[in-house]
């Protein structure tokens, strides 16, 4: 890549913390989103497009995130500590022990030059964020509190959510004890296992289903007809009681 500037980037919907590094690293001038499981590129795509963090273009492995690879592979000069946050947080879940404050966060606002009436706005929007997140643990804990519990043959425990929900319920439910959940979004259906949990492997799951558009991911934390990043078009055949009754044969 000559020149890393107005590019046009391609990734997957329901972004994260890799694909946001991604488009700051190839100077995205637009970022076109479209699910993970998309086999084409959508039509009349420039010639400078560019394709990351998804499986048509550069996408990360187990140890590194598309940013990673991606930055190596342009020699691109980033923080060793930047790099290894966003490594961190795409290929385990989470982040142990962050590296960034909000004192980090306002110094690097000043770096770029933001004057003083735009740093209170931005971190006046990350405060609210912060706070949201907040207010949004509260809520995931009475939908925890309503949730069904199945466990495996070994004991693991996972929660089944019958209503809608946000990331924060994983989040919580992964720090009670939970090693993942069965959920139900609109057409999607499926389980999943956890950051930081190992067990059960899901895709054993395999040997229950007979249906097209199932995906069971090879690392064996993912089973399921749509996702947040690749939704289901139709509905399934299946049930949430049917994946009760396989996560109880695991």
């Amino acid at each position: 890549m000559k020149e890393l500037e107005k590019f046009t980037m391609v990734s997957h919907i329901n972004p994260d913390v890799d694909l946001c590094a991604c488009a700051w690293a190839c100077k995205a001038k637009t970022v076109i989103l479209i699910p993970a499981n998309a086999k084409e590129l959508p039509p009349d795509m420039p010639a400078s497009v560019v394709v990351l963090d998804h499986d048509l273009g550069l996408k990360g492995d187990k140890k590194n995130c598309a940013f990673a690879s991606f930055v190596k592979k342009e020699g691109i000069a980033v923080s060793p500590d930047l790099l290894e946050e966003i490594n961190e947080q795409d290929t385990t879940g989470k982040v142990e022990k962050p590296r960034f404050s909000l004192a980090a966060i306002l110094a690097a606002l000043r770096k770029i030059n933001t004057s003083d009436q735009e740093c209170i706005a931005l971190m006046g929007k990350i405060l609210e964020g912060i706070n949201s997140l907040w207010l949004d643990r509260t809520t995931a804990l009475k939908i925890i509190q309503r949730g069904e519990t199945v466990e495996t043959k070994s004991g693991e425990k996972f929660l089944i959510l019958k209503e809608e929900t946000g990331p924060m319920v994983g989040i919580v439910a992964n720090e009670q004890g939970f090693s993942g959940a069965l959920y139900k979004n609109e057409e999607s259906l499926g389980i999943t296992r956890y950051p930081g949990r190992d067990i059960p492997d899901l895709t054993k799951i395999k040997k229950f289903v007979n249906e097209e558009g199932w995906f069971f991911h090879p690392q064996g934390f993912l089973a399921c007809r749509g996702s947040r990043k690749a939704p289901a078009t139709s509905p399934s055949k299946y049930s949430l009681e049917d994946i009760k009754g396989w996560v109880k044969k695991l």
